[in-house]
């Protein structure tokens, strides 16, 4: 019972974190941009697409887009998915590699 509630603790920060970042790339409050700015949306289906909607921005902006588009063809097939469902190691590696591009790119 207790690794459940971790792992759940767990990728509810990875949540928390993406909801963060998107508040502060689109300047906004939590559950703007029609629901997407709520960790728990987030958790549920949303993970995808708010690494989607975070890379987009940094998108237009860099010079490095292949790293983008190579990062973005893999997590695409997760949009709709629960990070529950995912797994933690998979969350886990994602996020590694979106901190990671994010790192390279800036």
């Amino acid at each position: 019972m207790e690794q459940v509630e971790n792992k759940e603790k767990t990728l509810q920060v990875y949540a928390q974190q993406l909801t963060k970042e998107l508040e502060d790339t689109f300047d906004c409050h939590p559950f703007a941009l029609g629901g997407i700015v709520e960790s728990h949306y987030i958790q549920r289906e949303g993970f995808a697409l708010a690494l989607i909607l975070l890379l987009t921005k940094k998108y237009i902006h860099t010079g490095n887009r292949t790293l983008i588009d190579k990062f973005l063809a893999q997590v695409k097939g997760y949009i709709g998915q629960s990070m529950e469902v995912l797994g933690e190691n998979t969350v886990a590696n994602i996020m590694s590699q979106f901190k990671e591009i994010k790192k390279n790119i800036n």
